[in-house]
């Protein structure tokens, strides 16, 4: 760990300060799956696909109950997981939405 506290500051104004753990959440806001061998379109209502590239998808996954779905989905299909990657709430997160708030 580089530090044991954090302030965020906005117009020389601290804003927000404490220890890491309590200004970001290490609850997940979506779930990134790479995938490949199924279409897009079998997926669609279980998340947002953004990329397509060599064959492959990434999908956001919002709902943590659509996340098995998925991987159950794309193993049917004889398809295959390329990453599964929980994204959390992160600092930089957190200062943008202060920032926006004023």
């Amino acid at each position: 760990m580089i530090c044991d506290r954090v302030a965020i500051i906005v117009n020389g104004e601290i804003i927000n300060q404490g220890a890491l753990h309590e200004l970001v959440s290490e609850k997940i806001i979506f779930t990134e799956i790479v995938f490949s061998g199924i279409e897009d379109k079998e997926v669609e209502d279980l998340g947002e696909c953004f990329s397509h590239g060599r064959e492959r998808t990434l999908l956001k996954v919002l709902k943590e109950e659509n996340v098995e779905k998925v991987v159950e989905l794309v193993h049917s299909k004889k398809g295959k997981i390329h990453s599964l990657i929980p994204r959390t709430e992160t600092l930089e997160g957190l200062f943008v939405e202060m920032v926006k708030q004023g």
